[in-house]
């Protein structure tokens, strides 16, 4: 693995499932830095019931419409400035950059001055997930998590898929048994109150995938193991890059209730096939080990307990 792969090929896939573009309240961002190989991909999108409120000031759009695409357009000027670093400042800088872009869309508002919203995150309240990678030496990437909310960022390498963020909810959720719909939220972007972003740093030596999501995309699987499916079969079936976008965009729209927004960006790989055979091990494994018995446990041909299938994925999945 060295720069020449990052560079080399382009295997950022992006696929936003809306049935109007222009009102959708998810937004996906991504940009790749070629000369100093780095990238940036993540995903916002508008969180509570608040969301959903619609502003004349800003052409009838709602919240979540105008507050994830603010936070994609603040994320490209944080990704291309000189505060994004990759040190331990990154997400106080990209939160400011946010904030910024917020309280300008804010300030348009008839509103602005009147404390009608006290202490409440109710103006452009945002879920999102980013990923940012640098390639400080030839063998190796360093990978930076940063979100709010309940979007989610994964890793998918040769042991499967793995969660790396957490959710800002009242309560920990188990993957399985917990849709994001039934969580409260605990902490959000918004233009009202402070908020944080959470960070996680990664430094990577082997090929892998990272991905970001907003819920719908993961709630509407049943289970972590087929959102994992969904993504190496969309891969497995596809003859390059803009065919796997299309395929697992068609996947997922079909298990997902809602809009939905994802990034992958992969590090790694000399090309497209060459990302397809390092995949095909662990998806005759994910094929044998889980999805056949669970399809089989869900149409009451075998007996075999979902629950267990998950506790044995779940050692790979919240490592």
């Amino acid at each position: 693995m060295n720069k020449f792969y990052f560079n080399g090929i382009s295997t950022l896939s992006v696929a936003v499932n809306a049935a109007d573009p222009k009102t959708t309240a998810k937004a996906a961002v991504y940009r790749v830095d070629e000369p100093n190989a780095r990238a940036v991909a993540g995903v916002f999108e508008g969180s509570t019931a608040y969301s959903d409120v619609t502003y004349t000031e800003h052409g009838n759009h709602s919240g979540g419409f105008i507050g994830s695409r603010a936070a994609a357009m603040a994320t490209l000027q944080w990704f291309g400035s000189s505060n994004c670093r990759f040190d331990d400042n990154d997400a106080s800088h990209l939160r400011s950059a946010i904030d910024l872009y917020l309280r300008r869309a804010k300030s348009t508002l008839d509103y602005e001055g009147k404390p009608l919203f006290g202490k409440k995150a109710r103006t452009f309240p945002l879920s999102g997930a980013l990923t940012v990678v640098d390639y400080p030496e030839e063998t190796a990437v360093d990978c930076q998590f940063l979100w709010a909310g309940n979007c989610r960022g994964y890793v998918l390498d040769g042991y499967g898929l793995c969660q790396l963020t957490e959710d800002d909810c009242d309560k920990e959720a188990d993957a399985l048994t917990v849709r994001t719909a039934s969580q409260k939220l605990t902490n959000v972007i918004n233009a009202d109150i402070p908020y944080r972003l959470n960070y996680r740093r990664i430094h990577v030596t082997e090929p892998m995938m990272l991905i970001s999501s907003t819920t719908a995309a993961f709630d509407g699987f049943g289970s972590p193991m087929e959102l994992e499916y969904a993504v190496l079969y969309a891969l497995i079936k596809a003859k390059n890059v803009a065919e796997w976008e299309k395929k697992l965009k068609s996947i997922v729209a079909d298990y997902a209730e809602d809009d939905f927004a994802i990034t992958i960006m992969s590090v790694g790989f000399c090309d497209f096939d060459d990302m397809k055979r390092y995949y095909e091990p662990r998806i005759k494994e994910l094929i044998e080990k889980y999805i056949r018995p669970l399809n089989a446990a869900r149409k009451g041909e075998m007996t075999v307990n979902v629950g267990d299938l998950w506790n044995d994925y779940r050692n790979g999945y919240y490592r």
